[in-house]
């Protein structure tokens, strides 16, 4: 009786790139390929992906970031637009609830050039109900993991640790389409 074979990971971004339906490496050719595997680049793919399962396509989407996995930055909070996306996508209001804090609204300034600074304009962007769509205070690593594993169990390949090399050759139009040149971020 043979045990199951146990496997090492030595890195976060093997961690996340196992969670990846097809493969956690690099595929020899994709019909989309994204660079950068920011909130914006990963929302993108899954429009375009849920699009594709929509039509009934079967076109590969693959994302690569040269980041380990998501990476932290304080102060981030979203517009009513991200909440929306997500809503978009699939991802309800009670599962952000879980995640995030509200964002209780936000207001835009406008100030004259040549007025009085103390005569301005003030745009308040409360948006809908937070039932509905929130803004929301997030946490950029949290909110970048969450879209990742949305992603990849669509079916995207996400893959962390992959930074592509981009110059005018690279980028040239051959006959199969165009080549790009990637290195692991890890062996730097």
């Amino acid at each position: 009786m043979s045990s199951p074979k146990e496997t090492t990971i030595d890195s976060e971004s093997e961690l996340l790139n196992s969670y990846n339906l097809m493969d956690h490496r690099i595929p020899k050719t994709s019909d989309v390929v994204v660079v950068g595997g920011g909130i914006h680049s990963l929302i993108y793919a899954i429009h375009l992906k849920k699009k594709e399962l929509q039509n009934q396509s079967q076109k590969s989407v693959t994302i690569l970031e040269r980041n380990q996995s998501p990476g932290y930055k304080i102060g981030e909070s979203t517009l009513t637009v991200f909440g929306l996306w997500l809503k978009l996508i699939g991802i309800d209001t009670p599962m952000l609830a879980r995640l995030f804090g509200p964002k209780d609204g936000l207001v835009f300034y406008y100030f004259s050039a040549l007025g009085d600074p103390e005569d301005y304009t003030a745009f308040i962007a409360n948006g809908p109900p937070a039932d509905f769509v929130p803004t929301l205070q997030i946490k950029r690593k949290v909110s970048e993991l969450m879209l990742t594993l949305f992603a990849q169990r669509l079916g995207i390949s996400v893959l962390h640790g992959k930074e592509v090399m981009v110059d005018t050759a690279t980028l040239a139009p051959q006959d199969c389409g165009i080549t790009l040149q990637v290195k692991d971020s890890e062996t730097k």
